[in-house]
């Protein structure tokens, strides 16, 4: 995360100096990389759960194929999947937002 907002101010930062001239506060520059962030981790966290979907599914295969098979019972993943989803999406938005804003303190010095 904080990579990425390190480039995107790198890349801005002429947009970042033109708003600071015309006197743009502190918080209506950062929001943007803030809400970038936030869009990155809800992205990480979509393309995690449908990761998490397709390696339960191969696991549950295997597993039900072999002899654990009937000592184990695998829980059907769409009867967790909403739960897992809005876990991923939670810490998704939070790491996004947070580790942002973290960092855009870091790097840009307004």
């Amino acid at each position: 995360m904080a990579n990425t907002v390190k480039l995107t101010t790198f890349g801005r930062r002429e947009e970042i100096a033109i708003m600071k001239m015309v006197g743009a506060n502190n918080i209506f520059i950062r929001f943007p990389f803030v809400v970038e962030g936030l869009v990155l981790g809800m992205m990480g966290s979509v393309i995690a759960f449908f990761a998490q979907w397709g390696i339960y599914a191969l696991v549950a295969e295997r597993v039900m194929t072999s002899i654990a098979g009937e000592l184990l019972t695998m829980i059907p993943f769409q009867s967790v999947m909403y739960i897992v989803l809005a876990v991923y999406l939670g810490i998704g938005i939070l790491v996004g937002a947070f580790g942002s804003n973290i960092a855009i303190r870091n790097y840009l010095k307004v």
